[in-house]
């Protein structure tokens, strides 16, 4: 009656970057969310609604498996990096592992330089509030080929060259 909640399709069905969610709540505030949606866009392309369908009519079916990847992607991210000297968090239901390089650097210099020297992009924790200075996110959505790629790259970086 009070209030809404937003809703996504990202990280529990694997859908990361598709941009679609859903709100419910407080009716007049539903309608009128819906009243200005319908005047800025048109909505998302019928193939990634009717995936978004599936996937939720499917979900007992779905998110086993995907909570599974997640944790088996985490595992290795913590595994690995903690013995290259990183202090890592392993996520307790969440697909973002949070770490902090072996060196003492500022969130930001840190991705910027691991951008630099291996490609590999992640999120500075400065960006998520002040408990996140010195924290790098990491997260485990991509594919496992993928995964492995970033991870060899990390390991490889040579921080005395700061």
């Amino acid at each position: 009656d009070i209030a809404v909640e937003f809703y996504s399709v990202s990280k529990t069905y694997s859908m990361a970057g598709w941009r679609i969610g859903w709100i419910c709540g407080n009716s007049r505030v539903v309608d009128a969310l819906n009243t200005v949606k319908e005047n800025i866009d048109s909505g998302q392309f019928n193939a990634i609604q009717n995936a978004c369908a599936f996937a939720i009519e499917n979900h007992d079916v779905i998110v086993p498996n995907i909570r599974l990847t997640f944790k088996r992607r985490a595992d290795i991210f913590v595994k690995t990096l903690s013995a290259y000297g990183w202090k890592v968090f392993k996520p307790q239901g969440s697909c973002f592992i949070w770490a902090k390089p072996p060196i003492n650097i500022n969130s930001l210099e840190a991705c910027e330089y691991i951008l630099q020297k291996t490609g590999v992009l992640l999120a500075p924790g400065d960006g998520f509030g002040r408990y996140g200075r010195g924290y790098l996110r990491i997260s485990t959505t991509e594919t496992d080929e993928k995964i492995n790629l970033a991870i060899s790259k990390l390991t490889s970086i040579n921080w005395r060259d700061l």
